[in-house]
């Protein structure tokens, strides 16, 4: 993850993610395993930028953290993993409100 490729593959990742829209979701299986991919596309954060959700439980039965949702200009409401889904990565729910 801190090699000079992971680098390069980041930086690709972060330009295809930046959304230029007013409304974007980014909803996906990261082989990421952690809380949050913020520190390895941090320009994708901040001001007027991309939020995440933090992941706390496992999204996968092999108890990691692959899946990740970035967001922006929505409101999240709630959020579900559902572990009972028998397949090799958990649902992830999330409810969302737009503004008028």
């Amino acid at each position: 993850m801190d090699s000079e490729t992971a680098s390069t593959i980041f930086s690709s990742v972060t330009d295809a993610l930046q959304g230029s829209g007013e409304l974007v979701l980014i909803h996906g299986d990261f082989n990421i395993d952690a809380e949050t991919v913020g520190k390895y596309f941090p320009t994708l954060f901040g001001d007027n930028r991309l939020k995440e959700i933090v992941v706390e439980t496992a999204t996968t039965p092999k108890g990691r953290k692959y899946d990740h949702v970035l967001y922006k200009g929505l409101t999240l409401t709630k959020v579900e993993i559902d572990s009972s889904v028998g397949t090799d990565h958990y649902p992830v729910i999330c409810h969302f409100e737009i503004a008028d």
